[in-house]
């Protein structure tokens, strides 16, 4: 099961291919690959973790559907809970300012830092740059509802706040001199 190969720059690696069952929606089966162990016994606590956790109910194989096919398929879910016009504003949101940054990537690539990137360049440019956030979270739901994902990185995310500037002058507690404070008390 577990095999040796060298890597381009010469070391020696190991790997291992597992069948982990049939898939019941599609029917295929799966099988997964895992490589670049250092040691021998480093693939073979790899492959003995991830044969129990295959065991599991509630296993997540590492996905291949990037973030803008699961959107896709949000998307199709929201539309029934919705009105059309609000469906129509969001998938404006959705097709102009979330997918250009993360479409392309693979679902189970996408970490915390790289959301909390998109997440301050939304926020430099966008007024409603939480609604980005709030669609952004639900499709990682979504995900994770589906069985794909464990986690959603955008919940380690920390949301920037507009700040009102504050001018140190309103903030000078007042001071009366002696004949102002004279008057003030009669």
């Amino acid at each position: 099961m577990i095999k040796k190969y060298k890597k381009k720059d010469g070391s020696t690696a190991y790997m291992f291919q597992i069948y982990l069952g049939v898939d019941p929606i599609s029917g295929k089966k799966k099988r997964t690959t895992k490589r670049g162990f250092k040691t021998q016994q480093e693939a073979k606590l790899a492959l003995a973790r991830l044969q129990l956790e295959s065991k599991e109910p509630d296993f997540i194989t590492e996905t291949t559907k990037t973030f803008e096919e699961v959107c896709n398929m949000w998307l199709e879910q929201y539309r029934n809970t919705v009105k059309a016009s609000t469906y129509t504003i969001q998938k404006v949101a959705i097709d102009k300012h979330i997918l250009p940054l993360f479409g392309h990537i693979r679902m189970s690539k996408i970490t915390i830092q790289f959301c909390q990137k998109q997440v301050n360049h939304w926020f430099s440019y966008y007024k409603k740059y939480s609604n980005l956030i709030g669609i952004t979270t639900s499709v990682f739901n979504y995900a994770i509802n589906i069985r794909l994902l464990n986690n959603n990185p955008m919940d380690g995310v920390i949301r920037p706040k507009k700040l009102q500037k504050v001018d140190e002058e309103d903030y000078i507690a007042p001071f009366y001199d002696r004949e102002q404070l004279l008057t003030f008390l009669s």
